[in-house]
């Protein structure tokens, strides 16, 4: 593709300070007639890797009446974010003098990684109001909790909860009616939500259809009972663990104390009367009614606490802290821990090779044609002629005229082959959620043959921001403006060069696109045996499924299709030269070589691209069991100037299996449970295929109890291997809540006495890595996995 090229820069940006948990540092135009206030995400708190609220409020007291837009726009424009998003993002905006307006703008929490100006503009291009901001920075390693409460402050008390697996410190931000998002991706970065009473601004259907969304996603929605519980948490009972039957008074409060360590500062507490769900799971009961209760919805977790968290004196009672800690700590992993491996930072990548059209540029085979027809007629067939006419002079004027005539005429061919409208391609991931569910996360590039301007509009509710492709070498962001009206947004790409690309990041949800539903089992020799049916709408190419460090070969699985798998799983120990994501990554594109070395065949470098957007190390593995492949199946997802446009699309598609289990003794061998990382501190580097800590610790997370009614006896870990010599390693004491320093043995077997000490009663067992600062560990670091024994109840 032809792009414009821009000399490279360098710019220096002194920073004097940086908001995290407030709003952004900034200035407002002092002698504006129209006041603006402006704060990000959840009250100045936002995660790295989703789209974010930038809430303007707007106040016109004195002032006529005003039409225009509210924009906001980057300081220095240079060369975009890191992720390559950029452009100004733009909502309209009227504001009848007298009035107070809330105007709430979206854009990727990486934009707001540099300084911005958030403006008001009126028809005319003058500027009424603005304001500045510093640079901002996600949480990191924090837990996010958004309140729904009476006061501000009823729910103090959880940001004592931080804690290992939970986070360094717990925010909690008040949340109602007026700053809920209406939009469910809007709330990834909430780590939890707690809905203690009804909120003081009355939801709309948006928001209670956000949240329910939101959960089945996998957020962590917390739901109290008591006097307040019909007009807050009674909003949401077809996903509360209970059911409710009216309130009543209780004394047996021991199950507090147990969880707390401390007698509750109250005799009796007015509770909801529940009941047990199937499925759900009480972890204090007061005799025989659960008092906080859990379960599984889709992807997320929904708690019950049987009374008002904000009622005194209990509110202030100091078991609270170890209560919810407890409860926290086991069940809900902050979304920020590893803001290294942000994979919006793979955007530019993305875009770069959605940016190559094999199909604009003529193949080497029709290139050899018209060269040696060019060299037949500008030859023999010229000499030819112009002998039998007798005039050689006309030679001078023929040779340059029948070259101009050709390059005509190939262009032209080109040209009828390529069409005039405009020609797109898309790469992304397609998560298969749900029957009704699909997320899809992508990078488009589109091709508009006369350039100029033109308007790129996302379809189904979908989300769009510009990405620069060409980032890491230098390109200057061209030039985009992002419209939001309504559920609606879209982008408009200005001053574009003849046959020149653009690419935008696409968020949406599809629905009806289907499962792949299986009834693989495993046994206890560690053999996997059923069948998978393609229910979805999507053929599937080179299909694996992920089990603990392995990839399982599926083959090609079309709509429709079944294919049957019996297989054995077999432990690798880990391998100090190449990582397990190096590997899958491997098996997965299937990479060719010639003599001049690796390939570079248009499909292998999409599939490239897309595992290594897709997985990423800290995902892989960390499913039971995980079924990815790729997919040519293309959707509508844009519009190109109002018309639907030629398109090719690449997906790699991924689904979270159930896997059944035997009843009886029950082995899950070394190398099937694998970690999810559940924090990082200090000097850590998560790459594609290496992990580095240099001084830096990591915390991982195992689920031991891999099926309904077992009981784990045993448990294996390969940390004696090599690779792992040089690192501190620590176990968390669930009985102690500290790290115990291990070695010897526990390195490689736990026997139930240790598990009764190292694993929860929810199953969770922790592991601590510890970099030495003076000796790095060195690349290709694997996570440890491990195996476990125990009785399965039938």
């Amino acid at each position: 593709m032809r792009k414009r090229k821009r000399t490279w820069r360098f710019a220096a940006v002194a920073v004097t300070t940086a908001c995290l948990l407030t709003s952004l540092a900034g200035t407002t135009l002092a002698d504006a007639e129209v006041k603006m206030n402006v704060q990000y995400g959840f009250d100045g708190s936002f995660k790295a890797g989703t789209w974010t609220l930038v809430q303007v409020m707007l106040e016109n007291q004195e002032g006529p009446d005003f039409q225009g837009h509210v924009e906001i726009v980057e300081r220095d424009a240079q060369y975009g974010t890191p992720s390559g998003h950029y452009g100004s993002f733009t909502k309209p905006v009227v504001l009848p003098k007298g009035t107070t307006k809330q105007v709430l703008l979206e854009v990727p929490a990486s934009y707001l990684y540099q300084p911005v100006n958030v403006k008001l503009v009126d028809e005319k291009g003058k500027v009424e109001a603005s304001y500045s901001s510093g640079i901002g920075k996600p949480m990191e390693n924090q837990l996010l909790i958004g309140a729904v409460a009476a006061k501000e402050n009823d729910l103090t008390f959880l940001t004592k909860s931080s804690g290992p697996g939970i986070g360094d410190r717990v925010y909690v931000r008040s949340l109602d009616g007026t700053n809920l998002p209406e939009r469910a991706d809007l709330l990834k970065s909430l780590d939890v939500l707690v809905i203690n009473h009804a909120p003081k601004e009355k939801w709309t259907v948006e928001q209670m259809a956000a949240i329910k969304t939101w959960v089945q996603g996998g957020g962590n929605l917390v739901l109290s009972g008591g006097a307040q519980y019909p007009g807050g948490a009674g909003q949401f009972t077809d996903l509360s663990p209970v059911a409710i039957s009216g309130t009543k008074e209780v004394s047996d409060l021991s199950g507090l104390e147990q969880l707390a360590g401390q007698k509750p500062n109250v005799e009796t507490i007015t509770v909801t009367d529940a009941r047990l769900k199937q499925g759900a799971k009480a972890l204090i009961q007061s005799g025989d009614m659960p008092l906080i209760a859990w379960q599984h919805v889709g992807a997320g977790k929904v708690f019950y606490a049987g009374y008002d968290l904000s009622v005194e004196p209990l509110a202030s009672w100091a078991g609270n802290e170890e209560l919810w800690k407890r409860v926290l700590a086991e069940r809900v992993v902050s979304s920020s821990i590893i803001a290294q491996s942000d994979r919006y930072d793979q955007f530019p990548y993305l875009a770069s090779t959605a940016a190559s059209f094999p199909n604009l540029v003529p193949s080497v085979q029709v290139m050899a044609l018209a060269f040696g027809v060019y060299v037949l007629i500008a030859a023999p067939g010229l000499y030819l002629f112009l002998r039998r006419k007798n005039r050689s002079e006309w030679a001078w004027g023929l040779i340059p005229v029948t070259s101009i005539l050709f390059a005509a005429g190939i262009f032209g061919f080109g040209s009828l082959e390529r069409g005039t409208g405009p020609i797109t391609q898309t790469l992304g991931e397609i998560q298969l959620k749900g029957q009704d569910v699909a997320n899809v996360l992508a990078v488009a590039s589109f091709v508009v043959p006369n350039g100029g301007e033109y308007s790129v509009e996302a379809l189904e509710g979908g989300r769009i921001a510009p990405i620069n492709s060409q980032r890491y070498i230098n390109e200057r962001s061209p030039k985009s403006q992002i419209v939001q009206s309504g559920d609606q947004q879209s982008v408009r790409f200005k001053e574009v060069d003849y046959f020149s690309s653009r690419e935008a990041e696409l968020t949406t949800t599809l629905s009806g696109l289907g499962l792949v539903e299986s009834d693989l089992k495993l046994d206890a020799t560690g053999r996997i045996t059923g069948t998978l049916v393609n229910k979805s709408k999507l053929d599937l190419e080179r299909t694996y499924l992920l089990l603990g460090d392995s990839a399982i070969e599926v083959g090609d699985l079309k709509a429709g299709a079944s294919k049957s798998v019996d297989a054995t799983y077999q432990y690798s120990a880990p391998s100090a030269g190449m990582g397990m994501f190096q590997m899958t990554r491997d098996r997965l594109i299937n990479p060719t070589y010639s003599q001049f070395g690796l390939s570079r065949d248009i499909e292998e470098e999409r599939r490239r691209a897309l595992v290594d957007f897709g997985l990423l190390p800290y995902q892989m593995g960390q499913g039971e069991l995980t079924l990815i492949g790729f997919s040519s199946t293309a959707f509508d997802l844009y519009t190109v100037n109002g018309d639907k446009p030629r398109t090719e699309m690449r997906s790699l598609v991924t689904q979270e299996l159930n896997l059944a289990h035997s009843s009886g003794q029950m082995k899950w061998p070394l190398g099937l449970v694998r970690p999810k990382m559940i924090a990082t501190d200090g000097d850590v580097i998560n790459r594609n295929i290496e992990l580095i800590l240099n001084g830096g610790s990591i915390d991982l997370e195992y689920n031991l109890k891999q099926a309904s009614g077992f009981v784990p006896e045993k448990a294996m870990i390969d940390l004696d291997e090599s690779m792992f010599s040089l690192l501190e390693k620590r176990y968390f004491n669930w009985q102690t809540q500290q790290w115990d320093k291990v070695s010897g043995e526990l390195l490689t077997a736990l026997t139930s006495a240790d598990l009764k000490k190292y694993m929860s009663p929810d199953g969770m067992f922790r592991v601590q890595l510890q970099g030495n600062s003076q000796l790095a560990s060195g690349p290709f670091l694997h996570f440890p996995s491990m195996g476990v024994e125990g009785l399965v109840s039938p």
